[in-house]
């Protein structure tokens, strides 16, 4: 009885959290944050592909899709076209440090169309 026990309470709150589950549920809310974004910064999902890697739409994304959800810089990367992942890491720095600038500009755009709670809006 006590082993049956064990294994259960074992597989609590720590297994819902672990893999595909996980990775899903970060990247489910991503497209959703991602399509939000795209509209507020009026970019076409399918003109990503086409804009320079280090376009200032896409960096914005990438630092707004990195603090709201689980996702992966891979998976930023890709979705976004910024090329390789460190491309990702240096978009979050830039956005950021900006405290003028076009960067700014559509940080604050983003912060103020998104449906963000005010906490969110502080981290900003």
């Amino acid at each position: 009885m006590l082993k049956r026990i064990k294994a259960t309470l074992g597989q609590g709150r720590s297994a819902s959290y672990l893999g595909l589950a996980k990775r899903a549920h970060g990247e489910a809310e991503a497209e959703r944050l991602l399509g939000e974004g795209l509209k507020i910064l009026e970019v076409e999902a399918g003109s990503l592909a086409k804009q320079p890697k280090g376009m200032a739409q896409k960096r914005v994304l990438v630092w707004w899709l990195r603090g709201r959800t689980t996702t992966g810089r891979r998976w930023v990367s890709e979705r976004l076209w910024m090329g390789d992942e460190s491309a990702v890491s240096r978009a979050v720095r830039l956005v950021q440090a900006g405290r003028a600038g076009e960067l700014q500009s559509l940080k604050q755009r983003l912060l103020a169309s998104a449906r963000c709670s005010p906490n969110q809006q502080a981290m900003a």
